[in-house]
């Protein structure tokens, strides 16, 4: 089973341009493979996130299409900490 990545908070700025350049950087060498589950508390579907991601520095590369089809981004509110692990664990189910 390959690892899995969690980014909670992943409308932020810190996401944007510094987590998603780096887990670009692991997937074109090769070091992390997995799916990247992010989670923030911005009201967008999977495209309207996807396309938030494409306008960062770090887009240009021919891998990025491949790359960007890992995400799977969720809109939650944090105010249920409990019923927000319950989503959670079954989008981890769903995403494996």
């Amino acid at each position: 089973m390959k690892p899995m990545m969690i980014i909670f908070g992943a409308t932020g700025d810190l996401t944007k341009r510094k987590l998603i350049p780096a887990l670009f950087r692991l997937h074109m060498k090769k070091t992390f493979t997995g799916p990247i589950l992010a989670i923030g508390r911005r009201n967008l579907n999977q495209e309207e996130y996807i396309e938030s991601l494409e306008t960062t520095k770090f887009i240009g590369s021919d891998n990025m299409s491949n790359f960007l089809k890992k995400i799977a981004y969720q809109q939650f509110d944090f105010k249920n900490i409990e019923e927000l692990f319950d989503k959670i664990k079954r989008l981890i189910k769903n995403i494996r």
